[in-house]
């Protein structure tokens, strides 16, 4: 459904469009074990990483991931040190987090298909030479 969701604001997004996605932030561990179920909608979690990849997949732009409401100062563990500061930002960091993509001008897409295709023949002309010897020879 999500996938969907992501094709069709591809198709139907003017160019220079804006999609902005926003969810519950697993990475912060109490809103991934239990805020997260507070909304019984909710079925998984989804991470920044997952939805940065969905959007590149579908050929948005300039995709951001940017990270909202974290719990107050007084939430947190008292400290300075490294350890410190980890457990602080698993439990106290960002709840939300929202990742943000621009639909492409056309120009764009066929620069970036086109620079995705030189990479893919880079790529096969890197095959080792007895590869290349049996492909000839098949």
């Amino acid at each position: 459904m999500l996938y969907a969701l992501v094709d069709e604001a591809q198709r139907v997004l003017a160019p220079g469009g804006v999609l902005i996605l926003e969810t519950p932030n697993p990475e912060n561990i109490l809103v991934g074990s239990h805020t997260f179920y507070h909304d019984p909608t909710h079925l998984n979690p989804l991470t920044p990483t997952a939805m940065s990849f969905l959007l590149t997949y579908h050929g948005f732009a300039e995709v951001e991931v940017r990270r909202f409401n974290p719990y107050p100062e007084e939430a947190k563990v008292p400290g300075n040190d490294a350890l410190t500061e980890r457990v602080n930002g698993h439990l106290c960091g960002p709840q939300d987090f929202a990742v943000v993509g621009l639909k492409a001008a056309p120009t764009e897409l066929a620069a970036q298909k086109m620079t995705e295709e030189e990479q893919n023949v880079e790529a096969s002309n890197d095959a080792p030479a007895d590869d290349k010897s049996q492909e000839a020879s098949a």
